[in-house]
């Protein structure tokens, strides 16, 4: 398709949005946030006793909390204001499942995809990549993981579509970005990470308790922000037809 999505505009939305109704945005991801923090905290204080299954029970239940969270954000934006974050109104859970099991799926591609580019660029990077411990440094990696979001960025439209029971595929989603992968890896690759580089600037050293609330509250402000800019992207296309 000829169409060309218009990321300034689609980020500026998401920002004047999340600014002018935030109230109704922090009512929103408020019990999503409770739920991925109790989940945290359990697994904190619980982390030596977990072993085999129990640890898999926890990735399961934050990974459903992270699909309790990013579904509220979507439905926010693309479902009318009366429906927008009735939670588990129908079929409790059954959306957020589908929903993670798409995340699993194309995160698990993406993985897969990361891999060899990293390892690419430590190898020809040399001692330059590598740091005293023997790990690869962060900016390496990052730069090596542009071609893996690319494709995220590609199958990217599938999240919002199962946040309102859109039945859809990857084959469609890749279609339907075709000419556009880089105006929505500016999205959902891009400005997300300029939102968690921002985040990461309040951070000190000896940072106090309160000072680390605030701090997550602030990284799940973001985070949803990332979320809603990926909605204003969906609804961009859905008004091509």
């Amino acid at each position: 398709m000829n169409y060309k999505l218009p990321f300034l505009k689609v980020i500026i939305s998401s920002l004047y949005f999340s600014w002018t109704n935030k109230a109704e945005l922090l009512r929103a991801i408020a019990l999503p946030t409770l739920v991925l923090v109790v989940i945290w905290a359990v697994a904190n204080v619980f982390l030596d006793k977990l072993a085999g299954g129990g640890i898999w029970v926890v990735v399961l239940a934050f990974g459903f909390g992270f699909s309790f969270f990013a579904v509220t954000c979507h439905r926010l934006i693309l479902v009318e204001s009366r429906d927008r974050y009735r939670f588990f109104k129908d079929r409790p859970g059954y959306r957020e499942l589908m929903f993670l099991g798409w995340v699993v799926a194309i995160y698990f591609i993406v993985t897969i995809l990361k891999a060899p580019f990293v390892v690419a660029a430590g190898t020809i990077l040399g001692e330059t990549a590598v740091t005293g411990q023997g790990e690869i440094v962060g900016w390496v990696k990052e730069i090596a993981s542009i071609p893996a979001l690319y494709v995220l960025a590609r199958f990217s439209l599938i999240f919002p579509a199962a946040a309102i029971d859109n039945s859809v595929t990857m084959r469609w989603a890749w279609q339907r970005t075709k000419g556009n992968g880089w105006r929505i890896f500016l999205v959902v690759g891009l400005f997300p990470w300029l939102i968690e580089s921002a985040i990461g600037l309040l951070l000190r050293q000896d940072a106090s308790t309160v000072e680390w609330v605030l701090l997550a509250i602030f990284a799940y402000i973001g985070l949803a922000v990332g979320i809603i800019a990926l909605s204003f992207t969906y609804r961009e296309f859905a008004k091509q037809g």
